[in-house]
Protein backbone atom coordinates (compact mmCIF):
# COMPACT_ATOMS: atom_id res chain seq x y z
CA UNK A 1 0.00 0.00 0.00
CA UNK A 2 1.17 3.50 -0.88
CA UNK A 3 0.08 6.58 1.08
CA UNK A 4 0.93 9.98 -0.39
CA UNK A 5 0.77 12.77 2.21
CA UNK A 6 0.20 16.14 0.58
CA UNK A 7 -0.66 18.07 3.75
CA UNK A 8 1.24 18.35 7.04
CA UNK A 9 3.18 15.11 7.39
CA UNK A 10 0.42 13.19 9.16
CA UNK A 11 1.64 10.07 10.95
CA UNK A 12 0.46 6.62 9.84
CA UNK A 13 -0.66 4.15 12.49
CA UNK A 14 2.25 1.74 13.14
CA UNK A 15 0.03 -1.32 12.78
CA UNK A 16 -0.57 -0.52 9.10
CA UNK A 17 2.03 -1.85 6.67
CA UNK A 18 2.40 0.99 4.14
CA UNK A 19 4.99 2.89 2.16
CA UNK A 20 4.51 6.58 2.92
CA UNK A 21 5.51 9.37 0.54
CA UNK A 22 5.67 12.90 1.97
CA UNK A 23 5.33 15.85 -0.41
CA UNK A 24 6.67 19.27 0.47
CA UNK A 25 3.86 21.79 0.76
CA UNK A 26 0.41 21.26 -0.67
CA UNK A 27 1.07 20.33 -4.31
CA UNK A 28 -2.46 19.20 -5.09
CA UNK A 29 -4.18 15.93 -5.87
CA UNK A 30 -2.64 15.47 -9.33
CA UNK A 31 0.95 15.84 -8.10
CA UNK A 32 0.19 13.54 -5.18
CA UNK A 33 -1.29 10.96 -7.54
CA UNK A 34 1.71 11.20 -9.88
CA UNK A 35 4.12 10.67 -6.97
CA UNK A 36 2.29 7.51 -5.94
CA UNK A 37 2.16 6.22 -9.52
CA UNK A 38 5.91 6.75 -9.93
CA UNK A 39 6.58 4.61 -6.84
CA UNK A 40 4.11 1.85 -7.76
CA UNK A 41 5.52 -1.53 -8.82
CA UNK A 42 2.51 -3.85 -9.20
CA UNK A 43 0.66 -4.70 -12.41
CA UNK A 44 -2.42 -2.68 -11.40
CA UNK A 45 -3.07 0.35 -9.19
CA UNK A 46 -6.21 0.87 -7.11
CA UNK A 47 -6.97 4.53 -6.34
CA UNK A 48 -8.65 5.44 -3.04
CA UNK A 49 -9.37 8.86 -1.50
CA UNK A 50 -8.14 9.37 2.05
CA UNK A 51 -11.58 10.14 3.52
CA UNK A 52 -13.49 7.25 1.95
CA UNK A 53 -13.84 3.55 2.64
CA UNK A 54 -12.92 0.44 0.66
CA UNK A 55 -14.84 -2.75 1.46
CA UNK A 56 -12.83 -5.69 2.78
CA UNK A 57 -13.61 -7.85 -0.28
CA UNK A 58 -12.82 -5.12 -2.81
CA UNK A 59 -9.27 -6.08 -3.82
CA UNK A 60 -10.13 -9.76 -4.05
CA UNK A 61 -13.19 -9.11 -6.26
CA UNK A 62 -11.28 -6.70 -8.50
CA UNK A 63 -8.41 -9.17 -8.88
CA UNK A 64 -10.81 -11.97 -9.80
CA UNK A 65 -12.52 -9.72 -12.37
CA UNK A 66 -9.19 -8.81 -14.01
CA UNK A 67 -8.11 -12.47 -14.15
CA UNK A 68 -11.38 -13.33 -15.91
CA UNK A 69 -11.19 -10.28 -18.20
CA UNK A 70 -7.50 -9.75 -19.02
CA UNK A 71 -8.31 -7.28 -21.83
CA UNK A 72 -9.69 -4.76 -19.29
CA UNK A 73 -7.14 -2.12 -18.30
CA UNK A 74 -9.42 0.31 -16.45
CA UNK A 75 -11.85 -1.34 -14.03
CA UNK A 76 -14.51 0.58 -12.07
CA UNK A 77 -17.25 -0.49 -9.67
CA UNK A 78 -20.48 0.67 -8.08
CA UNK A 79 -20.27 2.89 -5.01
CA UNK A 80 -22.39 3.81 -2.03
CA UNK A 81 -22.82 7.33 -0.74
CA UNK A 82 -22.56 7.52 3.06
CA UNK A 83 -22.91 10.31 5.63
CA UNK A 84 -20.01 11.57 7.84
CA UNK A 85 -20.64 8.70 10.27
CA UNK A 86 -20.54 6.17 7.41
CA UNK A 87 -24.26 5.48 7.57
CA UNK A 88 -25.51 4.33 4.17
CA UNK A 89 -27.44 6.86 2.07
CA UNK A 90 -27.87 5.42 -1.42
CA UNK A 91 -26.10 3.30 -4.03
CA UNK A 92 -24.76 4.75 -7.28
CA UNK A 93 -24.88 2.21 -10.11
CA UNK A 94 -22.34 3.32 -12.71
CA UNK A 95 -23.44 1.02 -15.56
CA UNK A 96 -21.52 -0.06 -18.67
CA UNK A 97 -18.93 2.23 -20.17
CA UNK A 98 -19.81 4.46 -23.09
CA UNK A 99 -17.64 7.30 -24.39
CA UNK A 100 -20.61 9.54 -25.14
CA UNK A 101 -21.62 9.40 -21.49
CA UNK A 102 -18.08 10.13 -20.29
CA UNK A 103 -18.09 13.32 -22.37
CA UNK A 104 -20.91 14.72 -20.24
CA UNK A 105 -20.26 13.15 -16.83
CA UNK A 106 -17.35 11.63 -14.88
CA UNK A 107 -19.06 8.44 -13.74
CA UNK A 108 -16.17 5.97 -13.41
CA UNK A 109 -14.15 7.36 -10.49
CA UNK A 110 -14.89 5.15 -7.45
CA UNK A 111 -13.37 2.68 -7.08
CA UNK A 112 -11.04 2.59 -10.09
CA UNK A 113 -8.25 0.15 -10.79
CA UNK A 114 -5.92 0.78 -13.72
CA UNK A 115 -3.06 -1.11 -15.33
CA UNK A 116 0.23 0.32 -14.07
CA UNK A 117 1.78 0.54 -17.54
CA UNK A 118 -1.22 2.53 -18.82
CA UNK A 119 -1.21 4.77 -15.75
CA UNK A 120 2.46 5.65 -16.05
CA UNK A 121 2.01 6.50 -19.74
CA UNK A 122 -0.84 8.89 -18.93
CA UNK A 123 1.02 10.59 -16.08
CA UNK A 124 4.01 11.11 -18.40
CA UNK A 125 1.72 12.67 -21.04
CA UNK A 126 0.34 15.28 -18.67
CA UNK A 127 3.39 15.95 -16.51
CA UNK A 128 3.24 19.68 -17.31
CA UNK A 129 -0.56 19.96 -16.99
CA UNK A 130 -2.69 20.48 -13.89
CA UNK A 131 -6.36 19.51 -13.85
CA UNK A 132 -6.89 20.05 -10.13
CA UNK A 133 -9.94 18.26 -8.70
CA UNK A 134 -10.83 17.01 -12.22
CA UNK A 135 -7.55 15.17 -12.73
CA UNK A 136 -9.35 11.81 -12.56
CA UNK A 137 -11.72 12.98 -15.33
CA UNK A 138 -8.78 13.92 -17.56
CA UNK A 139 -7.15 10.57 -16.72
CA UNK A 140 -10.23 8.64 -17.85
CA UNK A 141 -10.45 10.58 -21.13
CA UNK A 142 -6.76 9.96 -21.83
CA UNK A 143 -7.16 6.29 -20.94
CA UNK A 144 -9.77 5.99 -23.68
CA UNK A 145 -7.18 7.29 -26.20
CA UNK A 146 -5.10 4.19 -25.45
CA UNK A 147 -7.64 1.43 -24.77
CA UNK A 148 -10.94 2.51 -26.40
CA UNK A 149 -14.34 1.38 -25.14
CA UNK A 150 -13.34 -2.27 -24.88
CA UNK A 151 -10.52 -1.60 -22.43
CA UNK A 152 -12.92 -0.36 -19.73
CA UNK A 153 -14.47 -2.93 -17.42
CA UNK A 154 -17.51 -2.46 -15.20
CA UNK A 155 -17.60 -4.65 -12.10
CA UNK A 156 -21.18 -4.65 -10.83
CA UNK A 157 -20.53 -4.67 -7.11
CA UNK A 158 -20.62 -2.01 -4.39
CA UNK A 159 -17.00 -2.00 -3.23
CA UNK A 160 -16.50 1.65 -2.31
CA UNK A 161 -18.15 4.00 0.16
CA UNK A 162 -17.94 7.67 -0.73
CA UNK A 163 -18.26 9.95 2.30
CA UNK A 164 -20.61 12.91 1.82
CA UNK A 165 -19.55 15.61 4.32
CA UNK A 166 -19.35 19.39 4.57
CA UNK A 167 -15.59 19.34 4.05
CA UNK A 168 -16.05 17.66 0.66
CA UNK A 169 -15.99 19.56 -2.62
CA UNK A 170 -19.71 18.84 -3.12
CA UNK A 171 -20.46 21.61 -0.61
CA UNK A 172 -17.82 24.07 -1.80
CA UNK A 173 -19.14 26.15 -4.72
CA UNK A 174 -15.71 27.63 -5.35
CA UNK A 175 -14.13 24.20 -5.72
CA UNK A 176 -17.07 23.04 -7.84
CA UNK A 177 -16.54 25.95 -10.23
CA UNK A 178 -12.81 25.21 -10.33
CA UNK A 179 -13.51 21.53 -11.03
CA UNK A 180 -15.92 22.48 -13.85
CA UNK A 181 -13.35 24.72 -15.54
CA UNK A 182 -10.70 22.00 -15.39
CA UNK A 183 -13.19 19.38 -16.62
CA UNK A 184 -14.24 21.51 -19.60
CA UNK A 185 -10.57 21.98 -20.53
CA UNK A 186 -9.98 18.21 -20.27
CA UNK A 187 -13.00 17.47 -22.51
CA UNK A 188 -11.95 20.15 -25.03
CA UNK A 189 -8.45 18.65 -25.26
CA UNK A 190 -9.98 15.20 -25.66
CA UNK A 191 -12.04 16.48 -28.60
CA UNK A 192 -8.87 17.91 -30.17
CA UNK A 193 -7.13 14.56 -29.84
CA UNK A 194 -10.15 12.99 -31.60
CA UNK A 195 -9.91 15.62 -34.40
CA UNK A 196 -13.37 16.90 -33.43
CA UNK A 197 -14.25 20.57 -32.98
CA UNK A 198 -16.78 21.70 -30.43
CA UNK A 199 -17.52 24.07 -27.58
CA UNK A 200 -17.83 22.48 -24.13
CA UNK A 201 -20.43 24.14 -21.91
CA UNK A 202 -21.88 23.45 -18.47
CA UNK A 203 -25.21 21.67 -18.24
CA UNK A 204 -24.95 22.20 -14.46
CA UNK A 205 -22.28 21.34 -11.86
CA UNK A 206 -20.47 18.21 -13.01
CA UNK A 207 -22.51 17.85 -16.23
CA UNK A 208 -21.40 19.06 -19.65
CA UNK A 209 -22.64 19.48 -23.22
CA UNK A 210 -20.63 19.54 -26.43
CA UNK A 211 -21.84 21.93 -29.12
CA UNK A 212 -20.01 20.70 -32.22
CA UNK A 213 -18.66 23.26 -34.66
CA UNK A 214 -20.78 23.61 -37.78
CA UNK A 215 -19.49 24.85 -41.12
CA UNK A 216 -21.67 27.31 -43.02
CA UNK A 217 -20.87 25.41 -46.21
CA UNK A 218 -22.43 22.28 -44.71
CA UNK A 219 -25.54 24.20 -43.59
CA UNK A 220 -25.89 25.60 -47.10
CA UNK A 221 -25.77 22.06 -48.48
CA UNK A 222 -28.40 20.71 -46.09
CA UNK A 223 -31.91 20.08 -47.42
CA UNK A 224 -35.09 19.36 -45.46
CA UNK A 225 -37.64 16.93 -46.88
CA UNK A 226 -41.09 17.18 -45.32
CA UNK A 227 -44.12 15.00 -46.16
CA UNK A 228 -47.39 16.75 -45.24
CA UNK A 229 -51.15 16.62 -45.87
CA UNK A 230 -53.94 17.86 -43.64
CA UNK A 231 -52.55 19.32 -40.41
CA UNK A 232 -52.05 22.98 -41.32
CA UNK A 233 -51.58 24.11 -37.72
CA UNK A 234 -48.75 21.57 -37.23
CA UNK A 235 -47.14 22.62 -40.49
CA UNK A 236 -47.08 26.28 -39.43
CA UNK A 237 -45.49 25.44 -36.06
CA UNK A 238 -42.82 23.34 -37.78
CA UNK A 239 -41.99 25.95 -40.41
CA UNK A 240 -41.85 28.66 -37.76
CA UNK A 241 -39.44 26.61 -35.67
CA UNK A 242 -36.92 26.29 -38.52
CA UNK A 243 -37.27 29.61 -40.35
CA UNK A 244 -34.23 31.13 -38.57
CA UNK A 245 -32.17 27.94 -38.94
CA UNK A 246 -32.28 27.24 -42.66
CA UNK A 247 -33.30 29.07 -45.84
CA UNK A 248 -36.68 28.43 -47.46
CA UNK A 249 -34.92 27.37 -50.68
CA UNK A 250 -33.50 24.39 -48.77
CA UNK A 251 -36.93 23.11 -47.68
CA UNK A 252 -38.71 20.59 -49.90
CA UNK A 253 -42.16 19.26 -49.11
CA UNK A 254 -44.06 16.28 -50.48
CA UNK A 255 -47.73 17.29 -50.50
CA UNK A 256 -50.06 14.28 -50.22
CA UNK A 257 -52.92 15.50 -52.41
CA UNK A 258 -54.73 12.18 -53.02
CA UNK A 259 -58.47 12.56 -52.27
CA UNK A 260 -58.04 16.18 -51.25
CA UNK A 261 -60.98 17.63 -53.16
CA UNK A 262 -63.44 19.16 -50.71
CA UNK A 263 -61.10 18.57 -47.76
CA UNK A 264 -60.71 22.00 -46.16
CA UNK A 265 -57.69 21.05 -44.02
CA UNK A 266 -55.80 19.71 -47.04
CA UNK A 267 -56.57 22.81 -49.07
CA UNK A 268 -55.47 25.06 -46.20
CA UNK A 269 -52.19 23.12 -46.01
CA UNK A 270 -51.62 23.70 -49.72
CA UNK A 271 -52.27 27.42 -49.32
CA UNK A 272 -49.68 27.61 -46.53
CA UNK A 273 -47.12 25.80 -48.66
CA UNK A 274 -47.77 28.10 -51.64
CA UNK A 275 -47.29 31.16 -49.44
CA UNK A 276 -44.05 30.00 -47.76
CA UNK A 277 -42.20 27.91 -50.35
CA UNK A 278 -41.44 28.29 -54.03
CA UNK A 279 -43.35 26.11 -56.49
CA UNK A 280 -40.27 24.07 -57.41
CA UNK A 281 -39.90 22.99 -53.77
CA UNK A 282 -43.41 21.50 -53.54
CA UNK A 283 -43.76 17.95 -54.86
CA UNK A 284 -47.30 16.71 -55.47
CA UNK A 285 -47.98 13.09 -54.45
CA UNK A 286 -51.38 11.92 -55.73
CA UNK A 287 -51.35 8.27 -54.57
CA UNK A 288 -52.46 6.30 -51.54
CA UNK A 289 -50.33 7.18 -48.49
CA UNK A 290 -46.95 5.42 -48.55
CA UNK A 291 -44.16 7.12 -46.62
CA UNK A 292 -41.31 5.44 -48.51
CA UNK A 293 -42.78 6.33 -51.91
CA UNK A 294 -43.30 9.92 -50.79
CA UNK A 295 -39.66 10.25 -49.72
CA UNK A 296 -38.50 8.71 -52.99
CA UNK A 297 -40.62 11.22 -54.91
CA UNK A 298 -39.18 14.07 -52.88
CA UNK A 299 -35.57 12.93 -53.33
CA UNK A 300 -35.93 13.35 -57.10
CA UNK A 301 -36.24 17.10 -56.46
CA UNK A 302 -33.55 17.41 -53.74
CA UNK A 303 -30.31 18.65 -55.38
CA UNK A 304 -27.58 16.06 -55.89
CA UNK A 305 -25.16 18.66 -54.52
CA UNK A 306 -26.80 18.37 -51.08
CA UNK A 307 -24.48 16.98 -48.44
CA UNK A 308 -27.19 16.13 -45.90
CA UNK A 309 -30.93 15.53 -46.09
CA UNK A 310 -33.05 16.00 -42.98
CA UNK A 311 -36.29 14.00 -43.02
CA UNK A 312 -39.00 15.61 -40.90
CA UNK A 313 -42.59 14.97 -39.87
CA UNK A 314 -44.94 17.93 -39.84
CA UNK A 315 -45.90 17.18 -36.21
CA UNK A 316 -42.45 18.16 -34.93
CA UNK A 317 -41.29 21.47 -33.42
CA UNK A 318 -37.52 22.02 -33.41
CA UNK A 319 -35.40 23.73 -30.80
CA UNK A 320 -33.74 26.86 -32.15
CA UNK A 321 -30.33 25.20 -32.65
CA UNK A 322 -31.43 21.71 -33.64
CA UNK A 323 -30.35 21.87 -37.29
CA UNK A 324 -27.00 23.47 -36.50
CA UNK A 325 -26.31 20.85 -33.82
CA UNK A 326 -27.28 17.99 -36.14
CA UNK A 327 -25.09 19.24 -38.99
CA UNK A 328 -22.21 20.03 -36.64
CA UNK A 329 -22.40 16.54 -35.17
CA UNK A 330 -22.38 14.92 -38.61
CA UNK A 331 -19.47 17.11 -39.77
CA UNK A 332 -17.41 15.92 -36.79
CA UNK A 333 -18.41 12.24 -37.11
CA UNK A 334 -17.59 11.30 -40.73
CA UNK A 335 -18.54 7.64 -40.22
CA UNK A 336 -22.05 8.63 -39.07
CA UNK A 337 -24.39 7.99 -41.98
CA UNK A 338 -27.58 8.73 -40.05
CA UNK A 339 -28.02 10.96 -36.99
CA UNK A 340 -31.21 11.10 -34.93
CA UNK A 341 -32.25 13.68 -32.36
CA UNK A 342 -33.78 13.76 -28.90
CA UNK A 343 -37.55 13.97 -29.38
CA UNK A 344 -39.89 14.76 -26.53
CA UNK A 345 -43.56 15.03 -25.80
CA UNK A 346 -44.89 17.15 -22.95
CA UNK A 347 -46.64 16.32 -19.75
CA UNK A 348 -49.61 18.40 -20.84
CA UNK A 349 -51.27 20.31 -18.03
CA UNK A 350 -55.03 20.71 -17.93
CA UNK A 351 -56.25 23.39 -20.37
CA UNK A 352 -52.65 24.12 -21.45
CA UNK A 353 -51.74 25.05 -25.00
CA UNK A 354 -49.61 22.04 -26.10
CA UNK A 355 -47.57 24.25 -28.44
CA UNK A 356 -46.69 26.83 -25.77
CA UNK A 357 -43.51 26.83 -23.70
CA UNK A 358 -42.64 23.27 -24.68
CA UNK A 359 -39.06 23.53 -23.37
CA UNK A 360 -39.99 24.05 -19.71
CA UNK A 361 -38.33 21.18 -17.86
CA UNK A 362 -41.34 20.02 -15.86
CA UNK A 363 -43.50 19.78 -18.99
CA UNK A 364 -41.76 17.21 -21.15
CA UNK A 365 -40.53 13.64 -21.22
CA UNK A 366 -38.49 11.69 -23.74
CA UNK A 367 -40.31 10.19 -26.70
CA UNK A 368 -37.23 9.05 -28.65
CA UNK A 369 -33.60 8.61 -27.65
CA UNK A 370 -32.61 6.13 -30.32
CA UNK A 371 -34.15 2.74 -31.11
CA UNK A 372 -33.53 -0.59 -29.40
CA UNK A 373 -34.95 -4.05 -30.08
CA UNK A 374 -37.12 -6.15 -27.80
CA UNK A 375 -36.52 -9.84 -27.14
CA UNK A 376 -39.16 -10.48 -29.81
CA UNK A 377 -37.01 -8.58 -32.32
CA UNK A 378 -39.30 -5.54 -32.61
CA UNK A 379 -38.02 -1.95 -32.39
CA UNK A 380 -38.88 0.40 -29.55
CA UNK A 381 -37.86 3.86 -28.39
CA UNK A 382 -34.85 4.09 -26.08
CA UNK A 383 -35.55 5.89 -22.76
CA UNK A 384 -39.22 6.23 -23.68
CA UNK A 385 -41.04 8.51 -21.17
CA UNK A 386 -37.86 9.20 -19.17
CA UNK A 387 -37.54 12.83 -17.96
CA UNK A 388 -36.01 14.94 -20.72
CA UNK A 389 -33.23 16.16 -18.42
CA UNK A 390 -32.20 12.69 -17.13
CA UNK A 391 -28.49 11.88 -17.55
CA UNK A 392 -29.05 8.76 -19.65
CA UNK A 393 -31.19 10.69 -22.15
CA UNK A 394 -28.49 13.32 -22.68
CA UNK A 395 -25.38 11.58 -23.94
CA UNK A 396 -24.49 10.85 -27.55
CA UNK A 397 -24.18 7.21 -28.56
CA UNK A 398 -24.37 4.75 -31.41
CA UNK A 399 -27.56 2.77 -31.77
CA UNK A 400 -29.19 0.25 -34.10
CA UNK A 401 -31.67 2.73 -35.57
CA UNK A 402 -33.34 6.11 -35.14
CA UNK A 403 -36.80 7.34 -36.00
CA UNK A 404 -37.32 9.22 -39.26
CA UNK A 405 -39.73 11.63 -37.54
CA UNK A 406 -36.68 13.91 -37.55
CA UNK A 407 -33.29 12.65 -38.65
CA UNK A 408 -30.27 13.64 -40.72
CA UNK A 409 -29.06 11.32 -43.51
CA UNK A 410 -26.06 11.76 -45.76
CA UNK A 411 -27.25 12.39 -49.32
CA UNK A 412 -25.12 9.57 -50.72
CA UNK A 413 -27.01 6.94 -48.71
CA UNK A 414 -30.15 7.52 -50.79
CA UNK A 415 -28.16 6.52 -53.89
CA UNK A 416 -26.84 3.36 -52.21
CA UNK A 417 -29.92 2.22 -50.25
CA UNK A 418 -33.55 2.07 -51.37
CA UNK A 419 -36.37 2.80 -48.95
CA UNK A 420 -38.61 -0.26 -48.69
CA UNK A 421 -42.07 0.85 -49.87
CA UNK A 422 -43.51 -2.50 -48.78
CA UNK A 423 -43.97 -0.77 -45.40
CA UNK A 424 -46.26 2.21 -46.07
CA UNK A 425 -46.54 3.50 -42.47
CA UNK A 426 -44.09 1.77 -40.12
CA UNK A 427 -40.62 0.21 -39.84
CA UNK A 428 -39.16 1.70 -43.03
CA UNK A 429 -36.78 3.84 -40.93
CA UNK A 430 -35.50 0.83 -38.98
CA UNK A 431 -34.98 -1.20 -42.16
CA UNK A 432 -33.12 1.68 -43.83
CA UNK A 433 -30.83 2.04 -40.78
CA UNK A 434 -30.20 -1.70 -40.75
CA UNK A 435 -29.21 -1.62 -44.42
CA UNK A 436 -26.90 1.37 -43.75
CA UNK A 437 -25.10 -0.54 -40.97
CA UNK A 438 -24.55 -3.47 -43.35
CA UNK A 439 -22.79 -1.06 -45.69
CA UNK A 440 -20.42 0.07 -42.93
CA UNK A 441 -22.16 3.26 -41.78
CA UNK A 442 -22.80 4.17 -38.14
CA UNK A 443 -26.14 5.30 -36.68
CA UNK A 444 -25.89 7.95 -33.96
CA UNK A 445 -28.18 9.59 -31.45
CA UNK A 446 -27.37 13.27 -30.82
CA UNK A 447 -29.17 14.70 -27.76
CA UNK A 448 -27.81 18.23 -28.36
CA UNK A 449 -30.26 18.46 -31.27
CA UNK A 450 -33.75 18.27 -29.83
CA UNK A 451 -37.33 18.60 -30.92
CA UNK A 452 -40.86 18.24 -29.70
CA UNK A 453 -42.96 15.47 -31.28
CA UNK A 454 -46.75 15.24 -31.28
CA UNK A 455 -46.53 11.60 -32.27
CA UNK A 456 -49.24 10.39 -34.61
CA UNK A 457 -50.95 13.74 -35.19
CA UNK A 458 -49.87 13.80 -38.82
CA UNK A 459 -51.96 10.76 -39.76
CA UNK A 460 -54.69 8.48 -38.44
CA UNK A 461 -53.59 5.53 -36.27
CA UNK A 462 -53.42 2.10 -37.85
CA UNK A 463 -55.95 -0.56 -36.97
CA UNK A 464 -54.91 -3.60 -34.94
CA UNK A 465 -54.95 -5.90 -37.99
CA UNK A 466 -52.65 -3.55 -39.91
CA UNK A 467 -50.20 -3.33 -36.99
CA UNK A 468 -50.07 -7.13 -36.58
CA UNK A 469 -49.56 -7.60 -40.31
CA UNK A 470 -46.75 -5.01 -40.36
CA UNK A 471 -44.99 -6.67 -37.40
CA UNK A 472 -45.03 -10.09 -39.04
CA UNK A 473 -43.76 -8.66 -42.32
CA UNK A 474 -41.03 -6.67 -40.54
CA UNK A 475 -39.72 -9.70 -38.60
CA UNK A 476 -39.58 -11.70 -41.85
CA UNK A 477 -37.81 -8.83 -43.69
CA UNK A 478 -35.16 -8.51 -40.96
CA UNK A 479 -34.60 -12.27 -40.70
CA UNK A 480 -34.23 -12.53 -44.49
CA UNK A 481 -31.63 -9.75 -44.44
Amino acid sequence: MLVVDDSDNHPVHPSINVTKIDLEGQQGIQKATAAGVEAATGDFIVFVDHDDYLLASALEEICEYICNNPEKKYVYTDEQLVDPDFKNLYIIRDKDFYMGKLRILMFIGHVRCCATELTKKIEAERIDEDYGPSQDYDFALRAWDHIGDDGFGYLQSVLYKWRHHKGGHQFDIGRQCQADEHAKRAIAQHLERCAEKGNVINHHFGRYNVAYEVKQESLDKTSILLPTRDKPENLVYFLNSIEDQIGADNIYTVFHSCGSQGNEAVMTTKMILDSRLSEKNIIDFDETFNYSKMIKAGMKRVPESSKYVILANDDVILHNKAIQNLVGFADNHPTAGIVGIKLMFPKIKENADPHFDCWTKDRYQCQHGGIIFTAEGLPGHYWHEKPGNAVEVNYERQCKAVTFALTLIRRELFDAIELDDGFPSNYQDVIFCSDAIKQGWEIWYCPWAKGFHYEGLSRKPLGLCDITKDKEKFLKRISDG
